[in-house]
């Protein structure tokens, strides 16, 4: 799944207005030398990606683990979001999770339990 990040969209409907993530020149004066999308932008996109995979079974018991913000996503950028089962059990699916343009962003993994019988 690939994703290009519209950050203004979200501000106008959540109404934040940090600077690091709305305002160009201050955003460029900051370690992250321009603008960043907020983080619960990509956390969607992850949560959308294992809706997709899992249906119902995720949200009746999904959740992202160990979620790591590597490097910012940058607004107007496509982005690749993408996983992999890692681990299956009797009880829950582990899956290894991802995003990335030319290097990876977000990395972090999903538990989901098995639907019981």
């Amino acid at each position: 799944m690939s994703r290009t990040i519209k950050v203004q969209k979200v501000f106008d409907v959540s109404g934040g207005r940090n600077p690091l993530h709305v305002d160009p020149e201050y955003a460029r004066s900051t370690r992250y030398g321009g603008t960043i999308a907020h983080g619960h932008i990509a956390l969607s996109y992850l949560c959308q990606l294992m809706q997709g995979w899992l249906g119902p079974a995720w949200m009746r018991g999904g959740r992202l683990v160990n979620t790591r913000f590597i490097a910012p996503i940058r607004p107007g950028r496509t982005y690749r979001v993408g996983g992999e089962v890692a681990t299956v059990s009797d009880a829950e699916v582990g899956i290894n999770l991802h995003i990335r343009d030319s290097r990876d962003c977000i990395e972090g993994a999903a538990v989901c339990l098995k639907r019981s019988h």
